[in-house]
């Protein structure tokens, strides 16, 4: 993309040759070393100076001939859930903020002993938690020139108007993927962030080092899973085919959806237990097994129907959804080529208690489009804050 006029450009130069030069004389150096080193540097100036501006769009890999194309069809968006299908959502959460959780007491009541007498000593529990929440933002430009090789050439403006990409088919287009990708980042970071994200070879569970910026804004709902399983507050259901050294030996076994909700209904505390609101989130790996078996049991399928996008089921009177928001994560980017990072895992808790907080969740999916008339490229940009909390951990199981 050409940001300076080729003016510019030969005045640069010849500033440069200039420049070098003098510091030969000054220098001693060879002329014609300082000469190419200027201009070398002159060249990574230019960078620097214009390299915020990438194109989202530009005329490869498609072959532009004319008037053939005025028209793209923009591949289907995953389905993926809404914000607050499974999760709280919190407002004005802008700075670090504690969350205090009042425990219970029992055993208050006892035989009367008289005036005077049978005071107890009960004082409540009390713990607390921290919203620690993050700026995230998304920012993409757009150059109108880098649009004469593709088909949207045919919407732009005429004259001066023509670098306004705000205004048209090409903001419409924006707008419709940008919406469905900043929601899915939301998501992602909700779920599978991890201050300390890095590569499977570094011991974490990213794939690649690019992905790091991806995950690392925030410890995610999956993360703080970890923790306090490690941490013995939360129990956990082991799923042995997650340890498999390649992709075959990761296979579920016939039937083992059906040990693994068995095992996160049992394992639960009583609390979660007793409560009327708690479903089973699983991912495909684990739903698909457990339609199979359903099948090779001869049992009826009418449960399994689609709700808001999700294919649901129930075990015993608990909902269960197939969350495959979390296997495309997966699969793509927690793998080494050879075998992913715990392909199948589930939980069993409520809405209630895993909490997402923002500065205002409307703000994941504003977009700002403007033109900046000094440099003549347009931008995309967007952001908030954002933090996830599990609010009890013994109203969590997990199984992984």
């Amino acid at each position: 993309m050409k940001t300076l006029t080729i003016t510019k450009t030969l005045l640069a130069i010849v500033a440069t040759i200039f420049m070098s030069a003098m510091i030969s004389v000054a220098t001693g150096i060879n002329p014609a070393i300082a000469i190419a080193f200027g201009l070398t540097g002159s060249v990574i100036l230019g960078a620097f100076t214009n390299g915020y501006a990438f194109d989202l769009i530009t005329g490869t890999p498609i072959t532009f001939n004319g008037k053939e194309a005025r028209d793209g069809i923009i591949e289907p968006a995953y389905s993926s859930p809404e914000l607050n299908e499974f999760m709280t959502i919190v407002e004005d959460v802008v700075a670090k903020e504690q969350i205090a959780f009042l425990g219970r007491i029992t055993k208050v009541t006892q035989k009367d002993a008289g005036c005077g007498s049978g005071a107890l000593n009960k004082t409540i529990p009390m713990t607390e938690k921290f919203w620690e929440p993050e700026k995230v933002k998304f920012w993409l430009t757009q150059c109108a020139d880098d649009l004469e090789n593709t088909f949207y050439v045919w919407g732009l403006s005429k004259g001066i108007e023509r670098k306004d990409l705000t205004k048209g088919d090409f903001i419409d287009f924006v707008m419709d993927i940008l919406t469905t990708t900043v929601k899915e980042d939301a998501l992602r970071l909700l779920w599978f962030g991890d201050k300390s994200a890095d590569t499977i070879a570094n011991g974490s569970f990213l794939g690649s080092a690019g992905d790091i910026p991806f995950y690392d804004a925030i410890d995610g709902f999956w993360k703080q899973i970890f923790d306090a399983v490690t941490a013995t507050t939360m129990q956990r259901v082991t799923i042995s085919a997650n340890a498999g050294v390649n992709y075959a030996a990761q296979a579920l076994a016939a039937g083992a959806s059906l040990t693994i909700f068995r095992g996160l209904m049992e394992g639960a505390d009583s609390r979660l237990k007793s409560e009327p609101n708690k479903v089973i989130l699983c991912t495909t790996s684990i739903w698909e097994n457990w339609l199979t078996y359903k099948e090779s049991q001869n049992l009826d399928m009418s449960f399994v129907r689609q709700e808001k996008g999700f294919q649901t089921d129930v075990y015993r009177g608990v909902k269960i959804y197939c969350v495959d928001f979390w296997d495309r994560n997966i699969d793509s980017d927690m793998n080494d080529g050879t075998a992913w990072v715990m392909p199948h895992r589930a939980i069993m808790t409520t809405k209630a208690n895993l909490m997402a907080g923002f500065d205002a969740s409307s703000k994941v999916a504003e977009i700002d489009a403007f033109l900046d008339k000094t440099t003549e490229i347009n931008h995309m940009k967007g952001g908030y804050k954002v933090d996830a909390k599990i609010v009890f951990d013994f109203m969590t199981i997990a199984a992984y």
